[in-house]
């Protein structure tokens, strides 16, 4: 089985900086082998795909994922977090301290394919048009594609013209959805910080994540 693409790597000086075609922004070996999986499969060059998604399992295994310090956005403390990959969803495993003095506390948060697919569309909707990218914006264009309309205790999450606060006032609904954002800043493919979205990869996708 070919491995490479018959074009070679080719090193560039530019500006001083050396850069390597194929070399794409993730952020790690893992963002970027999920990368070109996502190429792939988009391109329908399953031999590649499926090439690349064996490379994948040999690095998963050789080097697994670690926990990382996310500081939540609007969150109170720090969680440590591992992502699990699964058929149809990820789980986030989480380890967070209440405060200084008190032990971590293990949550898990499970977030289905539909509501990775409702991030990612969303984002790569709002950066047509926008490179900075608020976090209350993503919110709106994931409830409708997930016809999300009311919170965990029945209120309107429209109601009164003040979605954002309705949508972050809903503990469940705003966590899951934070913590989307964070995987998807962890694996390369946007920028998260300051209540604010970058689109790192227009190639987005959810090959990339699960």
């Amino acid at each position: 089985m070919i491995l490479y693409e018959s074009r070679p790597v080719e090193r560039i000086i530019s500006q001083g900086k050396e850069k390597f075609r194929g070399i794409s922004q993730a952020k790690s070996m893992r963002g970027w082998i999920n990368g070109m999986i996502g190429k792939y499969s988009k391109s329908g060059n399953t031999e590649y795909e499926f090439a690349f998604r064996e490379i994948l399992n040999a690095y998963n295994k050789f080097h697994p994922e670690k926990k990382v310090e996310l500081e939540l956005d609007k969150w109170k403390g720090k969680s440590s977090f591992e992502i699990i990959k699964g058929l149809d969803k990820i789980t986030i495993i989480r380890w967070q301290r209440r405060n200084k003095e008190s032990e971590p506390e293990e949550t898990r948060v499970d977030i289905s394919k539909e509501e990775i697919n409702a991030v990612i569309g969303s984002i790569k909707e709002l950066a047509l048009s926008q490179k900075s990218i608020d976090t209350k914006d993503i919110a709106l264009g994931y409830c409708r594609r997930l016809d999300i309309r009311y919170n965990g205790k029945g209120r309107d999450l429209f109601e009164g013209g003040y979605f954002w606060n309705n949508f972050f006032s809903s503990r469940d609904l705003y966590l899951k959805f934070n913590v989307c954002l964070g995987a998807l800043d962890f694996l390369g493919l946007i920028k998260y910080t300051g209540g604010k979205t970058t689109l790192l990869d227009k190639d987005i996708s959810i090959q990339m994540i699960l």
